[in-house]
């Protein structure tokens, strides 16, 4: 006679041979915020184009505010203190932002691709815009 596996194991409870809840995670998900999705490379890449082309648009009009005031060699800048700090730090957060998705492993290889390109001509119009 052959004796199936259950019957040997008949003195453990019914719950033992059923599926296993999860565990909970003791953090919130606020507390996840590094934590890279696999599908939040696009916003990221959206959102770091769009902060990107508002500091190339800030720093284009303060450039231009300070060539139409004096006419010098060498960098001017005419749109005030609170302007310029203003746009170091969309550009700082641009750049921040494109650099994680290039970097990201989640993300797929076109936006890694996408967002690189997107970040050398960042720099590229920066460089351009402050050599006019």
């Amino acid at each position: 006679m052959v004796i199936s596996p259950r019957s040997r194991w008949s003195n453990r409870d019914d719950s033992s041979y059923g599926e296993k809840p999860e565990q909970k995670n003791w953090r919130p998900s606020i507390h996840k915020w590094r934590q890279v999705r696999g599908d939040s490379g696009t916003p990221m890449l959206f959102i770091g184009q769009a902060i990107g082309i508002a500091a190339l648009a800030m720093l284009h009009s303060g450039v231009e505010s300070a060539n139409e005031a004096t006419a010098s060699d060498g960098f001017r800048w005419g749109a005030g203190e609170s302007a310029f700090l203003a746009t170091l730090g969309f550009s700082a957060l641009s750049v921040l932002i494109l650099f994680r998705v290039s970097r990201s492993r989640k993300a797929t290889n076109g936006r890694r691709r996408f967002a690189r390109l997107s970040l050398l001509s960042l720099i590229g119009a920066c460089i351009y815009i402050l050599s006019i």
